[in-house]
């Protein structure tokens, strides 16, 4: 059974992304009519270019951490982390 914690974790995780996912579906459609009217200013195609490269990368992350399980145990970490600083100063490091 998943704690509540897990699930908050997970249920605004994909809030945040339907958020962004609206955002980016409602500039490429801003896009693609500045497109088709004609109107179009060409320094404008650079900012747009890097913009969905930037969001494809991020997205590409995104997907890569879900199917690498990261996302799993996000608590984790943060326990590991404070048992080695306590195995440090256990030994003196």
């Amino acid at each position: 059974m998943t704690s509540t914690k897990e699930r908050f974790v997970r249920w605004f995780s994909i809030t945040v992304v339907l958020l962004a996912a609206f955002g980016f579906l409602f500039k490429l459609v801003e896009f693609s009519s500045s497109l088709a009217k004609g109107d179009i200013i060409n320094f404008a195609i650079v900012p747009v270019t890097v913009y969905l490269t930037v969001a494809g990368g991020f997205f590409s992350l995104f997907i890569w951490s879900i199917l690498k399980g990261h996302l799993k145990n996000v608590e984790q970490p943060k326990h590991r982390m404070l048992e080695m600083e306590e195995e440090y100063r256990r030994i003196g490091v």
